[in-house]
């Protein structure tokens, strides 16, 4: 038996938080260069702003409402969300952290009533943390995250939704559009109805070992999870990672060699590090960068892949590559206005096999070095400890995407916490 746990508009209920004023008031928080809404409170849902809409779009609304408007702050989220974590593991001793706002756990071994855990589970996350959430139960993975939707959109549901009733669970899958049921996108759900699968029971209904033949086996176990059988592991999940991609529009656009190698540089300290934390080793990376598309000028995009020697989750293996790339993607007299870099052809570093010519010695030198670099930063604070070529923060500021609404990291710098006077 599974449970989801998900923060309700987690960004919104996060910049609440520190700023109860904003209950029952209009809020959206904004994407990269506060270009787009990422996440909307239910007054800016109902006001017409829609997900991923830009702001030069909704101005009227944003100043006719009053609408209250930030710039993400994903150190503050990323931290609310390691207390959410931290507060379920009194729950279970097995969590698994889906996303940055939703968990796994496992409840094969609670006998109780299983909604009454789950309100304890949501009271303690909003009396420890402040967040609001909801929680779907269920005993596959593929259902909790069924009954998690419904019961955010079911108020009577109180937030709690367990379907392990199988006579309950097919009333509340008729309810559900396919489109809606996890691991099925727009392009499948568009195929699936033409075939009169229009609801998740239709779905949960259709012949699996037909529907492998048509589609795949992914969709065999969707299927099959729906119909009550536990087909995916507590750690494994649709749409596992395949690559660690970090990106950034720019500020203002970057037109020196140098600061393209310093964004460039940066995005792998990043990822290196998201590497690193999820015990993955990529043998492949590209780098890219690109004018924008909106500009009078031509447009002007370039990308370069190269395959490392070895898999690896090494920072510097990943700069050399930046390196080598630089010289192939940068245009004089260009402006760029986003770059990035995407690691790929990721292996467990258990399951990884060593290069002939790799010595232990070094092997284990190479991860103490940056297994160092990953516990300073973690201890006294991000980018504590980083590589030259990555610039210091007055340097990243002339390209780092604008944020002039980001609000205070309350629980991560102690300048910012807040003051009871």
């Amino acid at each position: 038996m599974y449970a989801l746990v998900d923060g309700n508009n987690f960004f919104v209920s996060c910049e609440r938080v520190f700023r109860p004023d904003l209950a029952q008031h209009p809020t959206i928080v904004l994407s990269n260069n506060d270009g787009c809404a990422i996440a909307r409170s239910p007054e800016a849902k109902a006001l017409g702003i829609a997900m991923g809409q830009p702001v030069y779009q909704v101005k009227d609304i944003l100043q006719q409402h009053n609408v209250a408007v930030f710039s993400a702050n994903f150190i503050l989220y990323g931290d609310l969300s390691a207390r959410i974590v931290h507060t379920l593991r009194s729950f279970s001793p097995h969590v698994h952290v889906y996303s940055i706002d939703e968990s796994f756990l496992d409840l094969s071994g609670y006998d109780g009533d299983r909604t009454v855990y789950g309100q304890a589970m949501r009271q303690k996350i909003l009396k420890w943390v402040g967040v609001p959430t909801c929680v779907g139960i269920a005993p596959t993975k593929t259902l909790a995250k069924a009954a998690n939707h419904l019961a955010k959109r079911y108020p009577h549901t109180q937030g709690v939704l367990d379907l392990s009733d199988p006579t309950r669970r097919q009333k509340a899958l008729a309810l559900m559009d396919v489109d809606d049921v996890w691991g099925i996108g727009r392009k499948l759900s568009f195929s699936l109805k033409l075939e009169g699968i229009k609801t998740a029971l239709d779905l949960a209904n259709a012949n699996p070992t037909h529907m492998r033949k048509r589609y795949s086996v992914m969709m065999e176990r969707t299927i099959r999870e729906l119909a009550g059988q536990d087909c995916f592991s507590m750690e494994s999940a649709p749409g596992s990672r395949k690559t660690v991609i970090c990106s950034r529009s720019f500020g203002e656009p970057v037109t020196s060699a140098a600061q393209l190698r310093q964004a460039l540089s940066f995005f792998v300290h990043r990822a290196g590090r998201k590497l690193r934390e999820d015990g993955l080793l990529a043998g492949c990376i590209t780098v890219y960068a690109r004018t924008s598309q909106f500009a009078k000028e031509p447009f002007y995009g370039e990308s370069y892949t190269l395959n490392l020697p070895e898999a690896t989750d090494d920072t510097a293996a990943f700069l050399q590559a930046v390196e080598a790339g630089l010289q192939h993607i940068f245009r004089p007299n260009t402006n760029f206005k986003k770059a990035g870099i995407c690691l790929f052809d990721l292996t467990e570093r258990q399951h990884t096999q060593s290069s002939l010519f790799s010595t232990a010695r070094n092997l284990s030198e190479r991860i103490n070095l940056m297994g160092c670099l990953d516990r300073l930063n973690r201890r006294y604070g991000d980018n504590t400890l980083f590589y030259g070529s990555t610039g210091t923060q007055k340097d990243r500021n002339v390209w780092m995407p604008k944020s002039t609404l980001r609000s205070a990291a309350y629980t991560t710098n102690w300048s910012d916490i807040r003051k009871v006077i």
